[in-house]
């Protein structure tokens, strides 16, 4: 039993040999770029020619790296996303592309491919995008520079920016015995905002989605509040169930815009 003396010599040995296997699990991860992390991460990046952002997550260098590596890959649509990825700087790509000989239902001209890039110069994407692109298929976007090529010839490669659809989150609980009114709204909407920031370009906001990060906040051994119901709106709308994104456009949730309204629950 755990007050004899066995119990605890055994318990020192058995703590020594877990420790021993946690070091030599992470010495071993920290040879591969998919399971290293920090600074070790760091030193193996530069090995696919990528560097860590200010401020990056591991999982998110880890991702830029998965995609630099992908440029061979046999899909023009993701060897062109990989190379614009790869572009310093960058943090998100989206592609839409028509292979068809007539317009879309998007507005997307016949052969074209449309990018909306977010982040990186426009010099670098421009010539990542004509380097990766089809021959023979054009480009559309609101974005443009002017590429030379090595014949001196110039070609104007177009693309987009992500235009930040604003949106606003009503949060409402009712609270019980132990509610923190003070730490618990503002813990709420910090995790609101960093899960909200995650969404990609055309991405869609599916409103339940968020009871996740906001229950996170709560002790589920000791509960100290209810959610009756989140709203998601825009200027032009509002929704208890999705959100949708254009094309070329991002959710964009901060935490100026989230209010948490609480009502103490009859008890």
């Amino acid at each position: 039993t755990e007050d004899t003396q066995d119990y605890q010599l055994c318990s020192v040995f058995a703590k020594a040999l877990d420790d021993l296997s946690s070091l030599m699990l992470e010495s071993y991860a920290s040879r591969d770029p998919d399971l290293a992390s920090g600074q070790t991460l760091d030193l193996l990046l530069p090995l696919n020619n990528v560097t860590r952002l200010p401020g990056e997550s591991d999982t998110s260098a880890r991702l830029r790296r998965s995609y630099a590596i992908a440029s061979p890959a046999q899909s023009t649509k993701k060897n062109l996303e990989a190379a614009l990825r790869a572009v310093p700087n960058v943090t998100d790509v989206m592609i839409w592309e028509n292979d068809t000989g007539s317009t879309d239902s998007r507005g997307l001209p016949a052969h074209s491919v449309h990018v909306v890039i977010k982040g990186g110069l426009l010099s670098d994407i421009g010539e990542a995008l004509y380097a990766h692109k089809p021959v023979g298929v054009s480009t559309a976007g609101s974005s443009s520079v002017m590429i030379t090529d090595e014949y001196g010839a110039d070609h104007f490669i177009n693309f987009s920016r992500p235009a930040n659809k604003s949106v606003m989150l009503n949060i409402y609980l009712k609270t019980l015995s132990g509610f923190d009114e003070t730490n618990t709204p503002a813990r709420i909407k910090s995790a609101v905002a960093a899960y909200t920031a995650g969404l990609k370009i055309g991405q869609d906001l599916l409103v339940p989605g968020l009871y996740t990060p906001v229950m996170a906040q709560d002790d589920p051994a000791h509960p100290t509040f209810l959610i009756t119901g989140i709203v998601a709106s825009t200027t032009s709308s509002s929704s208890q169930e999705r959100i949708t994104a254009g094309p070329a456009e991002r959710i964009n949730i901060v935490e100026g815009t989230i209010t948490v309204h609480t009502e103490p629950i009859d008890e």
